[in-house]
């Protein structure tokens, strides 16, 4: 892993104010490295946290949070 896990995009389901116009949203990001090296894929996952504001149920598509999988998996996407 060269960096550590960043934020790409975050947004509430509750708040319309939150959530990217139809229209898309741009964001630009710098991203510092940890380690040195070479990387060939970027691993993204999504986590959802539902119900009150303590997050009595969340669901994450990051490997190794959850016991159990379902449809949902970490997409890899490779670099050429």
């Amino acid at each position: 892993m060269l960096t550590q896990p960043f934020d790409v995009f975050r947004f509430d389901f509750r708040s319309a104010a939150s959530l990217p116009p139809e229209s898309g949203r741009t964001v630009q990001l710098e991203v510092g490295t940890v380690t040195a090296g070479h990387f060939h894929a970027i691993a993204f996952w999504w986590t959802a946290v539902l119900g009150g504001p303590a997050g009595s149920c969340r669901y994450s598509t990051e490997m190794g949070q959850e016991p159990w999988q379902d449809h949902w998996h970490t997409a890899i996407l490779p670099l050429c």
